[in-house]
């Protein structure tokens, strides 16, 4: 097993909470743009600071997973919709957040990061409508594939 330093482990947290918050404004549209403002330049500061120890990157990670888990449960809200359509979609999203809660806050991060990406995808084959690109914390594209 590879051990993570604490700064690599702190810098790919901070990574990780910036592709979570830009992917969840670019979905919520930003209905209050004050506090999308907000919240993403706590963000950038956040990701400015020297790197800082573990627990900090754990604290980070959980923050992450809190982000990913509203974006999914906003996609969720508008599979709901789309019933009876939906419903493998839906089930799948409901079977990856059950089989993601025991992990890490960090597997957790990558899982809901994976999450995320299929339940877009699911939402775009139903309604064939366009959404924001999104990308994961490695920078990679959510094509939803």
């Amino acid at each position: 097993m590879i051990k993570i330093s604490s700064v690599d482990k702190y810098i790919a947290s901070t990574t990780s909470l910036r592709a979570a918050m830009k992917d969840y404004l670019l979905l919520l549209g930003e209905p209050c743009p004050l506090l999308g403002s907000v919240a993403f330049l706590l963000t950038e500061f956040l990701g400015g600071l020297q790197p800082g120890n573990e627990c900090q990157a754990d604290t980070l990670d959980n923050l992450t997973s809190i982000i990913l888990r509203a974006a999914i449960l906003g996609v969720v809200d508008r599979l709901e919709g789309l019933r009876p359509e939906s419903d493998m979609c839906l089930q799948s999203i409901n079977t990856c957040m059950k089989i993601s809660d025991p992990l890490s806050d960090r597997n957790r991060c990558v899982a809901f990061f994976e999450t995320l990406n299929m339940a877009m995808n699911g939402l775009r084959r139903i309604t064939t409508d366009e959404y924001p690109q999104l990308f994961d914390d490695t920078g990679k594209l959510m094509t939803g594939r």
